[in-house]
């Protein structure tokens, strides 16, 4: 016990309990008043129930799927007569937003109509999926529930014409709902990372402080001391949950929030559906989070002792930690209880969304009860056993102090390699970078991955799409064949059905050949394939963009006229099948202006990014997308850009380098040809970590893939003309070359300006502030330079625009590649001499 009390007593004079605290006040202000308010149940009251959906009504009849809006008579009949006995006029309910359109009436949910579907289920032999069937009961216990608690008109009312998913807004929220709705923020990732760092710390500093002796030789057994440090974590684990209660309690109080509905139903399943109330589901939630991170606790305390560097063990548990979180995003296999990251309450609880099989037209609407508790006993259970062996293993071992060499130094150059390996970390800095490198990477390859078999599956679902459409119009062609109707009436019917059972064959061929060609990688028939579609969707005064909300609610004709010569273009090249997860957005040009605040720049980053794995055009993203490069100058210009940084480190440090029998010019060149050196060394190594791995990534055949550069401004993209002196295609490897190129001279050029500062201004943070901040300022404000702009290094910082012509465009037409490589070596040179002359003087 008094081992213990000292532990909690040790954590709380290292103001750990009041980061714990912080902790939990972040995350309840993130749940209350940024993460948006959608009440837990939401998914049930905006049920596709009132919608004609396939995936709810999967069969009817001899209609084997039944697509949007296609039913018989009889059952239309029947809605119609259903829907009619719960209308009501639009204007005695809630008001709408503004800009939704909808019918006159709407209709408000209850016991009755709910029971009355089911009802109507039966009759028309609908095959319906688990998931919807369990959906309408416990709606229809949600019902009962309110009207025992004398709540009126808690749910919101269904649209049954739009598809706009209008979340509910009068649902209550209170304490109970901001706890339900937040469980995986609460007790997710972010505390579970937390407490592994916290027992890692905590090992570690001991081990490099040697406190961890002075607690060995207390009158105490070994194993009480190691499970007390593991018993006082586990502590703060509770501290953290009482912190999360009260933050939560007092910002919903603060607000206006209330209580809330303690004895809310919420839907579990376990051993078949149970109903357990709000309270109870969120100490459920409560335990199963301390088991967890039971496990969590006991991998970061067994790590520290078997590595014992802070620095590794950091890098290897973040990097292998976030590798897992992607792979198990990526694979359903691995969304599973018995995985310790995935972290899903909701999921775990409810058999819920990400455990839900996909054998029903390609949509995961199938119920998956989970494996229950056993699982995060087994987490408790593993936890103890790591813990004990690591303990029966390590805490004998001595610390091994590491002795120090002398090596003799070959030249100056050779002794200023040596003092950036003595007095900083290159070595750290170098696998900071690479990891960070690595998992921007996965995070960008592994989700590609997730949106290709998406994206294929997608179509191979519209092909079953249009094939139920086919058994619709055929069977509607049939009936109207047979049917009594006068001639002209009947032939106009059999003449529009008759084009639209075409058009969903023509459909269901090329979806079904689109897919096949991207696995088989058929560059020739997918690029060909790709244009029948786009001529389809993107048929003048047919098709409007939504996601891009254009002025013009169109593509401009030189879009499309880009677009079709960058799929001639990849099909003459053999370019390997790109995939786009929004297909229009993915095309646009400086010339779709949006009518929103957002620009297209930022939608393309968001909707139209290419899925593609390999490694050009992952660095292609990298830089044209997050401004990655800006990221590697910023952390080389800390470590290697103000040289004599190193030597104030010591005040008689420079002093005493002075005093030898060199010259201070040739100790400056020396210093600069040291920096320069470590820094280009360290960019190409993490580029080119980045391209070797990949390498993997079968990256054969995306070198040629096209990237778009202006030529010339056009002055009506919207009219039909002749656009091929305005835009010219590059292939992705010369862009790649050219990048690289303008970024090792940008990175000389700042690197010789902070090293010419540093000569004389003694704060290194100063110097990059001087540097990379007014650098990064000036290319933010170059378009209002655009006289001076070419002739300043900043001005080709933006590598992306640069490269593709749109800084020549909207800046100033020397703003070119040729231009950038040599005003940045001409600007090293000046601040080289300047530096020098500096030097000589002092």
């Amino acid at each position: 016990m008094a081992n213990l009390l000292y532990e909690l007593k040790k954590r709380w004079k290292q103001k750990i309990t009041f980061f714990v605290f912080m902790t939990a006040l972040a995350l309840s202000i993130i749940a209350i008043l940024i993460i948006p308010k959608t009440p837990y149940d939401s998914s049930l009251l905006t049920t596709n129930v009132f919608q004609y959906n396939p995936t709810m009504f999967l069969q009817m009849e001899s209609a084997s799927t039944l697509p949007d809006g296609s039913f018989s008579s009889r059952f239309s009949s029947d809605w119609q007569m259903l829907m009619g006995r719960h209308e009501i006029p639009i204007q005695q309910n809630i008001d709408l937003p503004e800009n939704v359109f909808t019918s006159a009436t709407t209709f408000i949910p209850s016991t009755e109509l709910y029971r009355s579907i089911e009802t109507l289920w039966e009759k028309h032999r609908f095959e319906v999926s688990p998931l919807a069937r369990d959906d309408i009961e416990f709606a229809i216990h949600l019902h009962d529930y309110y009207s025992e608690q004398g709540i009126n008109r808690i749910l919101p009312p269904i649209y049954p014409n739009t598809y706009l998913g209008v979340e509910p807004t009068v649902l209550p929220h209170g304490i109970f709902e901001t706890l339900t709705n937040n469980t995986n923020l609460f007790f997710g990732i972010i505390p579970l990372a937390f407490f592994f760092f916290l027992g890692f710390t905590t090992f570690t500093q001991e081990y490099q402080s040697t406190k961890h002796y002075f607690q060995w030789i207390q009158p105490v057994s070994k194993i009480k001391v190691f499970f007390s440090q593991y018993i006082s974590i586990m502590l703060q684990a509770l501290i953290f949950l009482t912190s999360i209660v009260f933050c939560v309690s007092l910002l919903e109080l603060l607000r206006g929030g209330g209580v809330g509905l303690h004895d809310l139903p919420i839907r579990i399943y376990m051993d078949g559906v149970k109903y357990y109330p709000q309270w109870q589901f969120i100490l459920i939630s409560m335990g199963l989070f301390l088991l967890k991170l039971s496990l969590f606790t006991s991998l970061g305390i067994s790590l520290a002792m078997m590595i014992k560097l802070f620095d590794v063990g950091i890098f290897a548990s973040a990097f292998i930690g976030i590798i897992g979180f992607y792979l198990t995003r990526l694979w359903d296999n691995l969304q599973v209880t018995m995985n310790p990251l995935y972290i899903n309450y909701e999921s775990t609880l409810l058999g819920g969304r990400l455990e839900m099989s996909g054998e029903i037209t390609g949509y995961p609407y199938i119920s998956a009860p989970p494996a229950g508790h056993v699982p995060f006993l087994i987490f408790f259970l593993l936890s103890i056993v790591i813990l004990v062996i690591a303990y029966q293993f390590r805490y004998k071992t001595p610390m091994r102090m590491k002795t120090e060499h002398s090596r003799p130094i070959s030249s100056s150059f050779h002794f200023e390699l040596r003092k950036y390996f003595r007095l900083m970390p290159p070595k750290w800095i170098g696998a900071g970078l690479i990891a960070i490198s690595l998992i921007i990477y996965l995070g960008m390859v592994l989700p590609d991955l997730e949106d290709m078999s998406n994206k294929i599956k997608m179509y191979l679902i519209e092909a079953e799409h249009q094939d139920s459409l086919i058994e619709i119009f055929e069977q509607s062609y049939s009936e109207f064949e047979a049917s009594d109707m006068d001639v002209v009436h009947k032939s106009q019917m059999l003449g529009s059905i008759q084009a639209d059972l075409e058009s969903a064959k023509n459909k269901a061929r090329l979806y079904r050949d689109i897919s096949n060609d991207i696995q088989n990688s058929n560059s020739t028939g997918y690029y060909k394939n790709l244009m029948k579609e786009m001529k389809e969707r993107l048929t003048p005064n047919k098709y409007a963009l939504s996601i891009s909300e254009l002025e013009n609610r169109k593509l401009s004709n030189f879009s499309t006229d880009v677009m079709r010569e960058r799929f001639k273009w990849s099909a003459q090249k053999n370019v390997k099948p790109l995939i786009f997860p929004s297909f229009e957005i993915s095309h646009t040009t400086i010339y779709d202006k949006s009518a929103s605040n957002k620009s297209i720049d930022v939608m393309q980053a968001e909707f139209g990014q290419p899925i593609d794995t390999s490694s050009g055009m992952i660095i292609y993203r990298l830089i044209h997308y997050y401004q990655y490069h800006l990221l590697c100058i910023a952390s080389i210009l800390i470590f290697f850009g103000g040289n004599y940084f190193l030597e104030r480190s010591n005040e008689n440090s420079i002093n005493t380098l002075y005093t030898q029998p060199k010259t201070k010019v040739y100790f400056y060149n020396r210093k600069w040809f040291a920096g320069v050196f470590l820094s280009l060394l360290l960019a190409i190594f993490v580029f080119g970590t980045l391209m070797v791995v990949g390498l993997f990534s079968r990256s054969s055949d995306t070198w040629h893939i096209p990237i778009l550069h202006y030529d010339k401004i056009v002055a009506d993209p919207f009219m039909v003309q002749d656009f091929s002196d305005s835009y010219h295609f590059k292939s992705l490897g010369v862009w790649i070359i050219q990048a690289i190129a303008l970024f090792l001279v940008i990175l000389l050029s700042s690197n010789t300006m902070m090293h010419s500062l540093s000569v004389k201004i003694k704060n290194r943070w100063l110097v990059f502030v001087m540097v990379f901040g007014v650098g990064y300022l000036a290319m933010t404000v170059s378009p209002s330079l655009m006289k001076l702009a070419p002739y300043l290094p900043f001005s080709y910082w933006n590598i992306s625009g640069l490269l593709n012509g749109r800084s020549a465009l909207e800046i100033n037409s020397s703003l070119t590649l040729i231009n950038g490589l040599i005003v940045n070596i001409g600007w090293a040179i000046v601040w080289y001499i300047l530096g020098w002359a500096i030097v000589r003087k002092t």
